[in-house]
């Protein structure tokens, strides 16, 4: 029932999560550091 391919599809969707995310903080910490008073984490 559950393939090969569904299985595949599912890690370039979380690995896809994963990079947005990461992407994301990243443009935040740096909006941060721009903005001025430092990175918040």
């Amino acid at each position: 029932m559950f393939g090969g391919r569904a299985f595949r599809t599912w890690t370039h969707v979380l690995a896809g999560a994963c990079g947005i995310a990461v992407l994301f903080l990243g443009v935040m910490v740096m909006a941060e550091e721009v903005i001025g008073d430092g990175a918040r984490v």
